[in-house]
């Protein structure tokens, strides 16, 4: 006898379900081949649609930007120009993530002729390792580079910093030098 209080039929009443249970459970087989059908037709439109669009390197949310050097200075030597920076102030804070800083020079020859409204070209030159100013005779000097340059060249430069975790700072101040 069945329960007076069941929302379902009784199992000698399947007519709902094409009269036996086999047919009930073919019927309920399906469902999971239907979904699977659904999601696959899906997905392609998900991977077109689920992009923002914007590309780069992920950033951790709440990280600060890394500041700038700003104060890359040019002198002439005797046979070769040196570059010369210091930490930025903000940076002095967190100097124990800093691992190097990268010397970037543009180099365009002077019988091109100049273009304003194109690229600069840099290419990286130089690595100036964090440790080498640490040690005791160097500390509180400005970072140095030394670069011989050929005469008849025009040359831009610029520094960046490069931390442990890989990442970049944006570009220093560019400084240019003609011979």
């Amino acid at each position: 006898m069945a329960d007076k209080t069941s929302i379902y039929p009784p199992l000698e009443d399947l007519s709902a379900f094409g009269g036996s249970i086999e047919k009930s459970i073919r019927l309920n087989r399906n469902i999971p081949f239907t979904y699977a059908v659904l999601f696959l037709m899906s997905a392609p439109l998900f991977c077109f649609i689920g992009g923002c669009g914007k590309k780069g390197p992920p950033v951790a949310p709440g990280a600060k930007p890394l500041p700038a050097v700003s104060d890359l200075r040019l002198t002439m030597g005797t046979d070769r120009i040196w570059l010369s920076w210091s930490i930025p102030d903000e940076m002095n804070k967190i100097s124990a993530g800093i691992k190097e800083f990268a010397v970037y020079r543009s180099k365009v020859s002077a019988t091109e002729p100049a273009c304003k409204d194109c690229p600069i070209l840099f290419k990286r030159i130089a690595q100036v390792p964090l440790e080498i100013h640490l040690k005791e005779e160097a500390v509180g000097r400005p970072f140095s580079y030394g670069d011989r340059v050929e005469s008849g060249n025009h040359y831009i430069y610029k520094v960046t910093v490069l931390m442990k975790d890989g990442r970049e700072s944006p570009d220093s101040n560019f400084v240019p030098f003609s011979n």
